[in-house]
Parts: structure tokens; C-alpha cells; sequence
């Protein structure tokens, strides 16, 4: 006999080699747009493309120290209804001052709690 033969713990070793050994080698393949009609599908992005775009837009604001948000915001409102719009929306629920506006409410919770404020429904 010319050599002994392999074990299945050998044969498993060269085969993890040759397969490290091929991606190594390997050089990454680009993804090539396919066109349709003369439209690619980088200039009409994907609804939830446009969401996650929106939201990356602005940076979070950071809180102002010294401002009191509790001048134009009362007290959160805190009800088994309200307890599900913020579990399920993301959405918060004050009771604010008669005077405010929704430009006073967004800015007092933005300024006070240092978020971004996306909509304020009154």
C-alpha cells in the first residue's frame, strides 16, 4: 500500500480548507439591476424605502436643559386606551394647556423630552 487512508475527521478538515480557501478567493459579486421598460427600480424606491428615508432624515433634538415642558404639557393621559396607542402606534397622550397650540405642543415635547416629533393630533 502506498499510504494509509484518510479518516472522516481528516476528510472533513481538507474539505473546510478548500472551502475557506474558495471564498477567500472568491471576489464578491455586485447585484445587477434588471430594467423593465426603461425604469430601474432605483428611481421609484419602495414605500418602506421612503419611511425609513423619513426617519433618517432628522436628528433626534436634544432636551434643553432648564426648559419646563409642564408649562404648555399638563399631565400624561393615562387610560387603558391611551395605554395601547403607545404599545401598539408609538403614540404619547397629554393633557395640555387650553391656550396651546400644535406648534407649542411639538416644540415642548421635543425641547422637554429631546425627541423628534413626527404628528400632533388635537
Amino acid at each position: 500500500m502506498a499510504g494509509k487512508e484518510p479518516t472522516d475527521r481528516e476528510i472533513d478538515a481538507m474539505i473546510d480548507e478548500s472551502i475557506k480557501k474558495s471564498k477567500a478567493d472568491k471576489p464578491k459579486e455586485e447585484k445587477h439591476e434588471k430594467k423593465d421598460s426603461g425604469k430601474s427600480e432605483a428611481s421609484t424606491p419602495k414605500p418602506s424605502e421612503q419611511k425609513a428615508d423619513r426617519k433618517k432624515a432628522k436628528p433626534a433634538p436634544k432636551a434643553v436643559e432648564g426648559y419646563d415642558p409642564w408649562t404648555v404639557l399638563r399631565h400624561p393621559h393615562l387610560t387603558e386606551k391611551s395605554m395601547n396607542l403607545v404599545e401598539r402606534n408609538n403614540v404619547l397622550v397629554f393633557i395640555v394647556s387650553m391656550k396651546a397650540d400644535k406648534a407649542k405642543v411639538k416644540e415642548a415635547v421635543e425641547k422637554g423630552f429631546g425627541v423628534n416629533v413626527e404628528k400632533v393630533r388635537m
